[in-house]
């Protein structure tokens, strides 16, 4: 296959300082492939259609002038053409909706897909470069300081690479991700960046340029815990709730659950207990510290009581901390002497 180029051009200022009518210009086109040449006379200064289509290997263009009264020969500029022009694209793929920065949480999957176009697709390979055949493909991670949700500086904001390769074909290739490629001592806490780029090879001269970057934010596992309680109480009278919650999602809801009975997957009529309410919609991460009252109206039946913590995220729902029993007395008891009197 062969494709038309135009060509745009323009004298260097010392030559046409002479009478342009002293000079003889033309473009010359060599196939990179049979070395065949053809020349065609140009004016000083315009665009013009290439001598002969670029084919699949690509072709030399040459700019001359030629100063008739001396023959003196210029060489003002070439470059090489090629008839490919490889593109790329990034999409991340994450289960949380949020289209500003896609993210997701350590513990998710996600996925990476490339769309390439224009790479070359014969089967005859001989003098193709490389550049008409792959786009470089990278991907690397950036670990935030512990709590402070954003890049770090100095030493510490070096990305760390964790795979370099080539996309050779084209259409869509999805790299898929089980969890985070963030490290760390406990890998729930953690919480980064990982980033994706997809470049160009180098060709002819032509430096290597990036033709997408993506990235996508990890934010760690959520954590909780209840506190002001004991489990070898009977109350009359439930004392203040401590709730402590950190890292919640930003996307998220959360809440304390209560029931009757012992902890069940499925519990029977579990209720919310009033003020533990938690939403978010942000972009980081963030932490509360909840202090529960009165809440004797909601556990109006004595027994056993199971409380929970429950986040809501895009992935699910998980249960941060759990404490049984809540042990619930609704007893009145009544001491009394009777005396009789005559």
């Amino acid at each position: 296959m062969k494709t038309a180029t135009v060509l745009f051009f323009s004298l260097a200022a010392g030559l046409v300082a002479n009478p342009a009518a002293d000079y003889v210009n033309f473009i010359r086109q060599t196939q990179a492939d049979s070395g065949v040449e053809w020349d065609v006379t140009v004016a000083s200064s315009g665009a013009s259609l290439s001598p002969e289509g670029v084919g699949d290997p690509g072709s030399f263009f040459q700019l001359w002038s030629i100063h008739s009264p001396t023959a003196k020969t210029y060489l003002l500029d070439e470059q090489y053409v090629s008839s490919y022009l490889p593109s790329a694209r990034l999409t991340i793929n994450t289960m949380d909706p949020y289209t500003s920065v896609p993210r997701t949480r350590v513990d998710q999957p996600f996925s990476v897909t490339i769309t390439v176009e224009g790479l070359y697709e014969g089967t005859d390979l001989t003098d193709i470069p490389d550049a008409a055949l792959n786009v470089a493909f990278a991907h690397s991670v950036v670990n935030y300081p512990d709590g402070t949700h954003t890049l770090p500086t100095g030493a510490g904001a070096a990305p760390i690479m964790i795979r370099e390769g080539y996309v050779k074909a084209n259409g869509d290739t999805v790299v898929r991700y089980e969890l985070t490629n963030l490290s760390g001592a406990d890998l729930t806490q953690v919480e980064g960046e990982e980033r994706f780029t997809v470049s160009s090879l180098a060709d002819y001269g032509i430096a290597a340029s990036v033709m997408d970057s993506k990235r996508v934010q990890v934010w760690p596992v959520a954590t909780g815990s209840i506190s002001g309680l004991s489990k070898t109480k009977r109350y009359i009278d439930i004392p203040p709730i401590t709730v402590i919650l950190d890292d919640l999602y930003p996307a998220s809801e959360t809440y304390l659950r209560a029931y009757r009975g012992a902890p069940s997957s499925s519990p029977p009529d579990p209720f919310l207990v009033e003020g533990s309410y938690v939403l978010l919609a942000d972009s980081i991460p963030q932490a509360r510290s909840l202090l529960i009252n009165d809440v004797n109206d909601f556990f109006d039946k004595e027994g056993p009581y199971t409380l929970e913590i429950i986040h809501e995220t895009p992935f699910g729902f998980d249960i941060l901390d759990q404490f049984h029993p809540l042990n619930v007395d609704r007893t009145v008891e009544m001491k009394a002497s009777i005396f009789t009197g005559k």
